[in-house]
């Protein structure tokens, strides 16, 4: 993910390409273009991207089935679409298989495709941050019930009216200062993975 943000946009229509790369040329984020899916998967791959745009009918592909592949291979990406239908049936399409987050309708103007970009990024980076917490949380999860098995009751912190710690004499282990390199070398060779 770029510190800027990065969008992809996809669409057959060379003129749109071209209006959209100057409309948006000034924004923070950066814009690659694809005329097709097999070049827009290409760039999928080279590299993370916040937001993919496509529009609905492409040659040899529906944007509903190639933003339903992007859902699949590149879930972090934040996906939309814009085309100049205005079927229900492709609304729902792209919003049960592909999971956009987005459907403008054509001709759009440039702030509101760069406000609802804008907002997408906002979006990918939230999941982004939310997956490494989670992912964080487990790692201590883990380390916590490793602690438990290892040494029964250490995750139960019994506190005075005051808030303090309170630690009996019998909880203490007799070799305490080898439990604390333990510890440390525990919470060292997990904080690495």
């Amino acid at each position: 993910m770029s510190a800027r943000g990065t969008v992809l946009f996809v669409d057959d229509d060379s003129n749109l390409r071209i209006s959209i790369q100057r409309a948006l040329r000034n924004e923070s984020f950066e814009l690659l273009v694809a005329e097709a899916a097999p070049q827009a998967f290409e760039l999928l791959e080279r590299s993370p991207i916040d937001v993919v745009i496509s529009d609905q009918n492409m040659p040899g592909i529906k944007g509903t089935d190639f933003l339903a592949e992007v859902r699949r291979r590149w879930p972090q990406s934040v996906r939309m679409m814009l085309t100049g239908e205005t079927e229900h049936e492709v609304a729902k399409r792209a919003i049960n298989d592909g999971e956009i987050y987005r459907f403008f309708n054509k001709p759009i103007s440039a702030v509101d495709l760069s406000f609802g970009i804008r907002s997408a990024i906002d979006l990918a980076r939230l999941k982004s941050a939310s997956t490494t917490a989670l992912r964080c949380l487990r790692k201590q999860t883990d380390r916590l019930e490793r602690l438990e098995r290892t040494n029964p009751g250490i995750v139960t912190v019994d506190r005075n009216e005051t808030g303090a710690i309170v630690v009996k004499s019998d909880e203490i282990p007799e070799d305490f200062e080898s439990f604390m390199a333990e510890l440390a070398l525990e919470m060292e060779r997990v904080d690495k993975t």
